[in-house]
């Protein structure tokens, strides 16, 4: 049985989604109609109503053109609407010259779906590599950036079969990030914006020597990077060149959490 958020989510986001998409089909009618408009009085010579026919289809462009930079590639329109993830299981290992960051998934399907959509940011100099545990026959593939932004990488993960609604299933993906010349930022971001949802996040750091860190923290923020919430990550367990963090969350929709570190 899916989860109450989940449940209370679904509804939401498929009226959401499918009103702004409705608002997003009209106004490119409108600008269509009101170029042609505008080409037909200024034939007839009314050249009042064809100027402002055109500015309405002027307007109607801008407003297009903003949808496609700054709302469609920045993550407003959800990668993956109908995919709402359980829990996700987060392993953290920082070594002197590299990360290795694992997430366990397990998703739930609102609807039918046959893929999940997700991207990252690597700040390091090294490559960066994904594997990808899941079916025998599911595919990982790069997508090329569109907008050729340097450090960000995008995936996606065919599904051999499409998950049905309320279908579950257990995916685990793990990034090797190397860093050579140690330029990678002291932290790790994660966000939920691309999916519908996640119920629970169970995260785990472990640093090694000669990066262990004095205090380390999960730090909300809002989807304009607002500081909203930092929370210090107690320790959890500690060797002779090892020390390790533990915490819970409850993510907020549409919020973004960076694990935080301050090496001694």
């Amino acid at each position: 049985m899916a989860p109450k958020k989940s449940r209370h989510w679904e509804h939401w986001i498929e009226v959401g989604r499918n009103t702004f998409q409705l608002v997003y089909y009209v106004i490119n009618v409108i600008s269509i109609l009101a170029a042609s408009s505008g080409l037909v009085f200024a034939y007839l010579n009314e050249l009042q109503w064809g100027l402002m026919a055109i500015a309405v289809a002027v307007l109607c462009f801008a407003i297009l053109h903003f949808y496609k930079q700054n709302l469609q590639e920045k993550g407003f329109a959800l990668s993956n609407p109908h995919l709402w993830i359980d829990e996700d299981q987060m392993l953290v290992r920082v070594y002197n010259d590299k990360r290795i960051v694992k997430h366990q998934y397990r998703f739930r399907a609102l609807r039918k779906v046959d893929r999940y959509l997700f991207k990252f940011f690597w700040s390091g100099t090294g490559e960066a590599r994904v594997i990808c545990e899941a079916s025998p026959n599911d595919a990982l593939a790069s997508i090329p950036d569109p907008n050729n932004i340097p450090k960000w990488r995008r995936y996606v993960l065919l599904f051999a079969e499409p998950l049905t609604k309320r279908e579950t299933k257990q995916i685990a993906l793990t990034y090797e990030l190397l860093d050579e010349n140690h330029r990678a930022f002291p932290y790790q971001e994660v966000s939920y914006a691309h999916v519908a949802g996640c119920g629970k996040l169970s995260l785990r750091l472990q640093f090694w020597s000669p990066l262990l860190p004095e205090k380390v923290y999960v730090t909300k923020y809002s989807s304009t990077r607002e500081l909203l919430e930092r929370q210090e990550i107690p320790l959890d367990s500690e060797g002779e060149n090892a020390r390790e963090y533990f915490v819970e969350v409850e993510p907020v929709r549409g919020a973004k959490y960076h694990v935080e570190w301050e090496t001694l």
